[in-house]
């Protein structure tokens, strides 16, 4: 017994030295590696320098914008494609792939310029690709890098390098770094126009899984969740042309949602889905129109964006077993606004992952698994079918959703089930990054890779 005691100390011990964790899964499951294999960025390699290429003349046929996360009104639907997505055993058209730096941000798109974030090696980087052809037109590099989760504890872990997804407005780009640096850029040249660093000039916090949150233009202003909400700077704004701090409100901590705009009960308002809470924002002020508190006492993380349905009621969820809510925003006697609380339940959970409304009915990943909600009921129908914690886009009647392990699947749901009528494989490995759809063209990324397809197919 001793032997054996021992001689499973020594194979644990030699374990330890040779294998190390890569990553977690969505569920934090490790990912184990040996630690000689190359990591992510290792195994991505060199990349192209700056060219300062022009567009090519031209665009591709059926491209379209894509101008930030999730596509208009952050809420991925797309009324339709006018084609079939049923597709055969080989999938839709490759139209190209390229390596990419490691980040978990999506791509915006507009007039054949498609823009992400990447980590590329001290530095975190803009990037414009053409989307034709996947050629890189520019490069705007800060020597900033998120490789920590906490003291002691690799970036490995929650994934290194920017996480939220650029907004173009304009002839301007704007981003996020993962450590709080906000830029303003020209979306022909990559020339920076302006700069904030929010985080040391405006009390904002560095958050422990990189901070997430994609800038929101909304008039003449740029929208941030900077953080602790000390100081009454939950929210901030600055001015989009100069970056100049207009206001800053609300004493909320945020976490990883990004804010919205929507009008809700005859308001149009800037909505935050916050650590312990929901708040409405005035546009011009940021003061808080409304307040819903949200599992205050369990402090995880709240990622999915909210969903307006009709003109007054708002659905949010969060992972962890927190599940979900439907409140009511009405018009108090004073002409102020409330919020009411119509349901809370464990019907629905989404962790990272976002949800669309049909015919009545949500649809999307509850912690992994495809799942059917009645929201006027507040009750779930069904929920069956593995997806990982991925992500997805409704065009007309089917979903496109992208695996947490790099899969694509056209999947057809209605309140009696779902079903899967084309997949193919997008990245041999995990793909947490939002989808974007140009028009026909589906652009992927992940922390290695980016493809081009063309769901008209065709060759």
């Amino acid at each position: 017994k001793l032997l054996g005691l021992l001689g499973a100390g020594v194979i644990l011990a030699g374990a330890a030295v040779m294998v190390e964790i890569r990553g977690v899964s969505g569920d934090l499951v490790p990912i184990f590696a040996f630690r000689w294999t190359p990591t992510a960025e290792e195994r991505v390699g060199a990349l192209p320098e700056d060219t300062n290429s022009t567009l090519q003349e031209g665009v591709l046929e059926g491209a379209g914008d894509w101008l930030g996360f999730l596509g208009a009104g952050r809420y991925p639907v797309v009324k339709g494609m006018g084609f079939s997505l049923d597709w055969d055993e080989e999938g839709p058209r490759e139209v190209w792939r390229i390596k990419v730096g490691p980040g978990w941000a999506g791509f915006a798109v507009k007039g054949g310029r498609a823009v992400t974030q990447e980590q590329r090696e001290e530095f975190e980087a803009v990037v414009c690709y053409e989307l034709a052809t996947g050629r890189l037109l520019w490069s705007h590099k800060d020597k900033a890098r998120y490789d920590r989760l906490a003291a002691g504890v690799p970036a490995e872990i929650a994934g290194i390098g920017p996480r939220a997804t650029p907004m173009i407005d304009g002839e301007r780009v704007y981003t996020n770094g993962a450590t709080g640096i906000l830029n303003c850029l020209d979306l022909k040249t990559g020339k920076l126009i302006w700069q904030r660093n929010y985080v040391k000039e405006d009390g904002g916090a560095a958050k422990k899984w990189g901070n997430a949150g994609s800038p929101l233009v909304v008039d003449d202003i740029v929208v941030m969740n900077v953080g602790n909400g000390e100081g009454g700077k939950s929210l901030v704004a600055y001015g989009k042309n100069d970056g100049k701090l207009i206001w800053g409100a609300g004493k909320d901590e945020t976490s990883y949602s990004s804010p919205m705009v929507a009008k809700v009960a005859g308001v149009r308002q800037i909505l935050m889905f916050n650590l312990t809470s929901v708040t409405g924002h005035d546009v011009k002020t940021g003061r808080v129109l409304w307040r819903v508190g949200w599992r205050e006492r369990k402090l995880t993380p709240r990622v999915a964006q909210p969903l307006v349905l009709s003109r007054d009621r708002l659905f949010f969820s969060s992972g962890y077993g927190a599940g979900c809510a439907m409140v009511r925003i009405e018009k108090d006697k004073d002409g102020g606004l409330k919020a009411e609380e119509i349901y809370v339940n464990r019907g629905f959970r989404a962790k990272f992952s976002n949800f669309v409304e049909k015919d009545g009915y949500l649809y999307g990943l509850d912690d992994g698994v495809m799942c059917c909600f009645d929201l006027a009921k507040g009750e779930r129908v069904w929920r069956e079918g593995r997806f990982g914690h991925g992500q997805l886009v409704l065009v007309g009647e089917v979903m496109l959703v992208l695996t947490e392990w790099g899969l694509v699947k056209a999947v057809k749901a209605t309140a009696e089930g779902f079903e899967v009528v084309g997949a193919f494989e997008a990245f041999d490995g995990k793909a947490w990054n939002s989808p974007t759809l140009a028009g026909r063209y589906l652009l992927l990324r992940n922390d290695q890779e980016a493809v081009l397809y063309d769901l008209k197919g065709g060759k």
